[in-house]
């Protein structure tokens, strides 16, 4: 996990046949080489947002005896561009922790909502689908603006660490 596999960044030659590597865009690659650092770099240890909120599907669940918490909630998720896609009462209304429920392969777009919400816990449930939900929880402290990180939409930087990614011969 700890072994970063990416792209070089590439400009197609004039020939439209060979390419180049796109000496702008590959430093900070060449950098963290060269001094031995994670790329992308984390900054302060925080995740790198790679999915953009307006590709998230969320269910928002309110699980809190606070009276149209979830409608709320919703309305300033969506203000920050995610798709809303229910929104109604949890299960119980005692939750102590928010919480974010994804699908593991939707594990990007969960670090994403976490870090738009500050939910305490994520948790993975297999076949959940591409819809995240959202549980708020009695530790609310609202939505929070997130940064994507540039390498999203640099499509020649596919960034995987290690463990998710299968070399074969």
């Amino acid at each position: 996990s700890k072994v970063t596999f990416t792209t070089m960044p590439w400009i197609s030659n004039a020939d439209r046949a060979t390419l180049r590597p796109n000496t702008k865009r590959a430093q900070p690659i060449w950098d963290a080489m060269k001094n031995d650092t994670a790329f992308p770099n984390k900054g302060n240890g925080d995740t790198v947002l790679t999915v953009a909120p307006s590709t998230i599907r969320v269910n928002v669940l309110n699980g809190t005896t606070t009276p149209g918490l979830a409608k709320q909630v919703a309305k300033d998720l969506k203000a920050q561009g995610f798709r809303i896609q229910d929104v109604s009462t949890a299960d119980t209304t005692d939750y102590a922790t928010t919480t974010v429920q994804y699908d593991p392969a939707y594990d990007k777009s969960a670090n994403t909502l976490v870090a738009a919400t500050n939910a305490t816990t994520s948790t993975p449930m297999p076949k959940q689908g591409a819809a995240l939900t959202l549980i708020i929880g009695q530790d609310w402290t609202g939505v929070s603006p997130v940064q994507i990180s540039k390498i999203a939409t640099d499509y020649t930087a596919k960034v995987n660490t290690g463990d998710e990614t299968f070399c074969a011969q």
